[in-house]
């Protein structure tokens, strides 16, 4: 693979210096989004609890969940692998004499080497990218005695671990586990929790199984040895389920694996220089790929398959995490998120009216896994089900599919889910006969989550930004498809965006705006900075420009509670960073990066960032969030190619640290499908852009300076009209 080593970059290291050093040791994330999970200092599972410092380790799988009382579901983890030495004694760090332990990106594995005196073990361990359902361990033992091999134990009881530090009403009972002997070297397990079964197939090259009732021993022996698991499920490639047993006998797993690895490492890349905003980069995009379900099922939990807080996902924060994947190369994994949507549309039309009392469709907070109409059929569980922005989200990841290079039959399958999002939208909007639109429900609630207990919000700022997204979208994909589509809502869609909602309402006196028509709050005192959705989440071009829009994001440290501490509630740093990188400021953006230490945001080395800033302790617990590592993924790709106001922007947000140095830019999908080739370097640059079908490309350069666009002389940071053909790259340099 061409860019290894500038994927390397990215990897996660530790070794016995980085142990003497005192900063807590994070488990690496090793998974292929179906299974996997984290991993301890060893590349096993000894701290599977839940709620456990800087996360726990373990093993998940997508379809391994339970079912809750109010109709939800939560990931619960499948297993843990645990290691001792044969002679009893505990597996741990004190007197090594070497240690070494690396996430490698180019080949998503983990290597775990260790030696004591004349004995030297070495593991290593990947979840398939090539065969979603195999997990492989590979161990490697020279050891002086018998006594010093490894012992592992796999425990399938995960039900003590899960309900550590749970309250007793959210306590899971142990799940039904079932172990066959299929032949010496060959185990069928079969668990259920009582809402899914998982069954799967444990084999052991130069390993012996004993199984017990709800555990199995594996003695392992000196040399190499391999402790292969699949799942056996529908989803199985038919070659594979044909005869599981006989293709893990014989299949070149490692070889296979590290070929697909390589496949999605080789387009959709900004290399960036090395330092911290490389490696977030980089660790972001192998998150996004380890943590989204290969196969439609239901969906992410924004910590993965680690499940460190919730078990369960938000439409908002799969968004987050999905934006970016068309531009760089993965929009296969992004289309595979769109059946759990699409194709629950009936049933979640039937739970709009149920819980809000309109039409149209509104996507539960936190949607099920499973049954839909058995969803919080007693009432919703708690006040975020009111969060009517939510939906938008849905209606975004599907015009994000389109917009860069999508077919017109997929925005065809999407265009009921996006009418009926919209629906939802113009029944909560009150048009009066003279003046502007506005958006009502008894029930709202703000994006925002921090007003005053009993608070009865009106005309949140958060919802307003949702409805003309949602409803824009459905009519570009109207007159893209060219179709009449519900011409009646149309007619009222087209009223609404004609009279606009009322933004003055929302307007400070002093500038920027409110959370709501009725926040009774001075400034400062917000979770989330809604104000900025217009530019991050949901951007607009013309609300872009808007001045109290822009002076919310000039201000943006005087919108949140604690932010100058600095403090960031949930993904609120991580928002400022993509704003100020589609506000085209490169110096905004760094200072931006600047809180994330200081706050305790992330862990000292940037592997992952915390749910929240930590800097007062508990938050260190919810680790791996992925959320926001989504929202870092797109600012530090804006920076470099961004599309945000329907122009192909090159360098228009880049750190000042980057200025002298080189960047590298390897298949990149823009507007329409265009890719984006190229570099930067010291001031100077060279792109192609290569457009997918013919058609007019708005190009732009963020350097100073005079460039050349399709030829032509052009002044850096000015917008050029050209005509594009399909297949012939347009350059753009200086």
């Amino acid at each position: 693979m061409q860019n290894r080593d500038l994927i390397r970059i990215g990897n996660v290291h530790s070794d016995l210096a980085f142990l003497n050093t005192g900063q807590p040791f994070i488990p690496c994330y090793l998974a292929n989004g179906w299974i996997g999970g984290c991993c301890d200092e060893f590349g096993f599972h000894s701290r599977p609890q839940y709620d456990m410092d800087h996360g726990r380790t373990g093993f998940g799988h997508q379809m391994h969940y339970v079912r809750r009382p109010w109709g939800g579901h939560d990931l619960v983890q499948l297993l843990h692998l645990k290691a001792a030495h044969a002679d009893g004694r505990m597996l741990g760090l004190a007197g090594l004499g070497a240690y070494d332990q690396e996430l490698d990106l180019a080949t998503a594995s983990l290597r775990t080497a260790w030696a004591i005196r004349g004995t030297r073990h070495e593991v290593r361990a990947f979840a398939s990218w090539a065969v979603p359902q195999l997990h492989e361990w590979r161990l490697d033992q020279q050891v002086e005695a018998a006594g010093d091999l490894l012992a592992l134990e796999l425990v399938l009881d995960t039900s003590p671990a899960e309900n550590n530090a749970r309250r007793k009403a959210e306590l899971l009972p142990p799940p039904h586990i079932s172990i066959d002997v299929l032949a010496g070297d060959l185990l069928r397990v079969t668990t259920s929790t009582g809402c899914r079964t998982t069954q799967f197939l444990l084999h052991g090259d130069g390993l012996r199984f004993a199984p017990d009732s709800d555990r199995i021993r594996i003695i392992t022996r000196s040399g190499v040895s391999r402790l292969r698991l699949l799942m056996i499920e529908p989803q199985l490639a038919r070659e594979i389920a044909a005869d599981p047993a006989g293709w893990l006998a014989s299949v070149d797993a490692w070889t296979e694996h590290v070929a697909a690895v390589e496949r999605r490492w080789s387009s959709g890349l900004v290399l960036l220089p090395d330092g911290p905003p490389a490696q977030v980069w980089l660790r972001s995009r192998y998150y996004a790929i380890a943590s989204l379900p290969p196969y439609p099922c239901h969906i992410q939990d924004p910590t993965g398959l680690c499940a460190n807080i919730w078990g369960h996902g938000f439409a908002q924060d799969q968004y987050y995490v999905v934006e970016a994947l068309p531009r760089l190369g993965l929009a296969d994994l992004a289309r595979t998120q769109m059946p759990v949507w699409r194709d629950h549309l009936a049933q979640v039309l039937r739970y709009t009216r149920r819980l809000a009392d309109v039409d149209g469709a509104f996507y539960p907070w936190i949607p099920p896994f499973e049954e839909w109409d058995g969803f919080e059929v007693d009432g919703p569980r708690n006040a975020d089900s009111f969060e009517f922005h939510n939906s938008v989200y849905v209606a975004a990841m599907a015009i994000g599919l389109h917009r860069y290079g999508g077919e017109a039959a997929e925005l065809a399958g999407h265009l009921p889910m996006l009418r009926e999002i919209a629906r939802f939208y113009a029944a909560i909007t009150v048009l009066p006969t003279t003046g502007r639109a506005r958006i009502a429900h008894p029930r709202i609630r703000s994006q925002d989550e921090a007003m005053p207990a009993g608070h009865s919000t009106e005309h949140p700022l958060c919802c307003v930004w949702s409805a003309l997204y949602a409803m824009r979208a459905w009519l570009t994909a109207r007159e893209n498809l060219a179709v009449d589509d519900d011409p009646e809502l149309a007619a009222t869609v087209g009223a609404i965006l004609a009279r606009g909602y009322d933004l003055d309402a929302l307007r400070r006196p002093a500038g920027g705006l409110t959370t709501c028509a009725n926040d009774p709050r001075p400034p400062g005192q917000q979770k989330h900075p809604v104000q900025l959705n217009a530019i991050a989440l949901l951007p607009m071009a013309d609300l872009m420009d808007d001045p109290d829009v822009q002076h919310a994001w000039r201000h943006r440290l005087d919108l949140c509670r604690s932010a100058r501490e600095p403090r960031s509630y949930g993904w609120t740093f991580a928002l400022f960073a993509l704003a100020s990188a589609r506000m085209r400021s490169g110096e905004a953006l760094a200072a931006d990066l600047a809180l994330v230490q200081p706050a305790r945001y992330a862990d000292g080395r940037w592997i992952q960032f915390y749910e929240s800033s930590c800097r007062h302790g508990w938050q260190h617990k919810k680790p791996y969030y992925f959320t926001t590592s989504g929202l870092y993924l797109q600012a530090l790709t804006d920076a470099v190619v961004q599309d945000c106001r329907g122009i192909i922007d090159l360098c228009a947000a880049l750190l000042p640290e980057w200025r002298g140095r080189r960047i590298e830019v390897h298949g990149v999908t823009s507007l329409a499908g265009a890719r984006v080739d190229g570099w930067y370097e010291a001031g100077a640059c060279h792109f192609t852009i290569t457009p997918q079908c013919d058609g007019p490309l708005r190009l732009r350069l963020g350097l100073s300076g005079p460039c050349l666009i399709a030829g032509e002389v052009a002044m850096g940071g000015e917008m050029r009209l050209v005509e594009g053909r399909a297949g012939m790259a347009v350059v753009v340099q200086c």
